[in-house]
């Protein structure tokens, strides 16, 4: 388990972040120009809300390019704890 939150947030058409304990959704953004180990993260109907911040990105972007599966779920706000499922 990894605890971090959702930055950018300004950039997307604040979509009303879920309760606590909501599962959100992970996704690569490797063509993404700011930086291409973007995790992009969504709500589970797919409206995207923000991204995980660089730091948080290092490591899990690699795993997920590898094949692991991602997910996350709101603590509070927007923190969130991902969680990540190795095959």
């Amino acid at each position: 388990m990894l605890d971090s939150y959702i930055a950018s947030r300004d950039r997307f058409d604040r979509t009303a972040l879920p309760g606590a304990d909501a599962v959100l959704r992970l996704r690569r953004e490797p063509e993404r120009r700011f930086d291409p180990r973007s995790i992009r993260v969504e709500t589970a109907a797919g409206e995207p809300l923000g991204y995980l911040p660089g730091q948080s990105t290092q490591v899990l972007a690699a795993l997920m390019d590898a094949g692991a599966q991602a997910e996350a779920r709101v603590v509070e706000g927007a923190a969130v704890s991902i969680y990540l499922h190795l095959a």
